[in-house]
């Protein structure tokens, strides 16, 4: 009786089966409804592959999506699960050997791979997962089973993140001839949720959030979620929100240091010579950022607003 087997090569991405952290090193044996565990499958691979190997009746043509083999897995009352990652890679075989040879062809990096690699350059590879899916080719060219030299054809990427989302139709050109490659790109990411709701005015409070890893692209001006709470300390809300919102920068405003027309003094630093000056804030100003001052004689300085043992001081 001929047995399956998918084998599944995945980069460095981790996932958790009943609340066990699995860094994708290890045999994972799929039979009927249980999951079995085993060694390290081949230790010659390169650092930065990993593989997967489930045995099951269940067959796919030549590829599977992770939210396939979430599918796959949950149907099998596999549960707790949480799976990211590049678009799964899958090898069907005769019987249970597994060479690798067969290993090594599937390491082939084909075009999508490497744009989803080149794309990942572009932001934190830490806080970012950059996952694209192949929609179609025009004309039609196998992209899955590729050998010729090509270069994909993107325009300078301003924005980041909203012009990575954004690409959906990309030339690819091999040869002399070219090819329009239509994409689906998902981002990866952890965004912050409210636990509770929040009024116009009030302060933030980072406990009062918590972090769930989400594709971005559903959500419009991505630029705006907040991805890292800290720089959002010193913040109040300008707009309320209810509970389970995703924090963006545009409901927030920065708590000023200072405000406009607060006592000041200016330090100015010249070898060992310090003079003190006593002046007047002419706007709101931020810690460690510009701000104008005036002085008691009427004339206006720039320096830069500095914190001392607690005490606010103007710098130049």
């Amino acid at each position: 009786m001929k047995k399956v087997i998918f084998l599944f090569i995945l980069f460095l991405f981790e996932f958790s089966i009943y609340s066990l952290d699995i860094t994708l090193k290890e045999k994972v044996f799929v039979i009927d409804k249980n999951l079995y565990l085993k060694d390290i499958v081949f230790e010659k691979l390169p650092s930065n592959l990993e593989n997967i190997i489930i045995y099951n009746k269940y067959n796919f043509k030549n590829r599977i999506k992770n939210n396939e083999l979430l599918k796959l897995l949950i149907s099998q009352n596999v549960n707790n699960i949480n799976l990211s990652g590049k678009e799964t890679f899958i090898e069907i075989v005769e019987d249970g050997d597994v060479t690798e040879d067969r290993v090594e062809e599937n390491e082939k990096e084909t075009p999508i791979a490497f744009l989803e690699e080149y794309l990942s350059n572009y932001v934190d590879k830490e806080r970012f997962k950059i996952k694209i899916t192949l929609i179609k080719t025009e004309p039609q060219i196998d992209l899955n089973n590729f050998d010729s030299v090509y270069n994909w054809e993107i325009n300078k990427l301003n924005y980041g993140l909203k012009d990575i989302a954004n690409l959906k139709r990309i030339p690819l050109i091999v040869g002399d001839k070219k090819y329009f490659v239509n994409i689906d790109v998902n981002i990866f990411a952890d965004v912050w949720i409210s636990k509770q709701s929040f009024l116009k005015d009030d302060f933030l409070k980072k406990d009062e959030f918590y972090t769930k890893n989400l594709d971005i692209t559903a959500y419009k001006e991505i630029d705006n979620l907040v991805f890292e709470i800290i720089k959002a300390e010193n913040t109040k809300f300008i707009a309320g929100i209810g509970t389970g919102e995703i924090l963006r920068w545009n409901v927030l405003k920065k708590i000023p240091s200072i405000i406009k027309d607060e006592n000041l003094k200016l330090i100015i630093k010249r070898k060992n010579i310090e003079v003190t000056i006593p002046c007047i804030s002419l706007s709101d100003a931020y810690e460690n950022e510009k701000i104008k001052v005036k002085l008691l004689n009427g004339k206006e300085k720039i320096g830069i607003l500095r914190k001392n043992n607690g005490e606010l001081y103007v710098e130049i």
